[in-house]
């Protein structure tokens, strides 16, 4: 989160997000979304984890992205949409700088 990093662009461009259920409780339908600011408009992907058991670590694969702001600095900002009674929301968005290179 604090180190930019340079994203060689390709059409196999593709994220993996971690995601870790740090509670108590079994979770489904974990609703995780990679968003890249681009003008016009934001490139927003979602994903959906369907079980994740506490303390488990589940990854998410973002593909087919349509061509990403290349050059500038810019961010890939993950969320994971709070679960029903989730009282830490603190730890449910991070946001990496990038810059895109061919």
């Amino acid at each position: 989160t604090d180190t930019e990093a340079t994203v060689k662009a390709s059409t196999d461009l593709g994220f993996e997000v971690s995601v870790k259920n740090s509670g108590e409780s079994q979770e489904v339908q974990v609703q995780v979304t990679l968003t890249i600011p681009a003008q016009p408009s934001s490139i927003v992907k979602k994903g959906v984890i369907e079980v994740i058991n506490p303390g488990e670590v589940k990854t998410v694969v973002f593909k087919d992205f349509p061509e990403v702001p290349f050059g500038e600095k810019t961010t890939v900002q993950v969320s994971v949409k709070p679960v029903p009674g989730e009282s830490n929301t603190s730890n449910n968005s991070y946001e990496y700088p990038v810059v895109f290179s061919l």
